[in-house]
Parts: C-alpha cells; sequence; structure tokens
C-alpha cells in the first residue's frame, strides 16, 4: 500500500519528534 517509505516514515519521525520534544519542555530544568 505504501508506494514511498519517506512519505510515511516523514510523518511517524515528525510526531515522534514533537511528541518527545513536548514531553521533553514539560519537564522543568
Amino acid at each position: 500500500l505504501v508506494r514511498s517509505p519517506v512519505s510515511a516514515t516523514l510523518p511517524q519521525i515528525g510526531s515522534r519528534l514533537y511528541v518527545t520534544w513536548g514531553i521533553l519542555w514539560s519537564f522543568p530544568e
């Protein structure tokens, strides 16, 4: 079903980075 792995992997990486960044940002330094 997936012809272009980039278009399928990019959103996953972006969403994962966004979630991890949000979690790290929520923690006080």
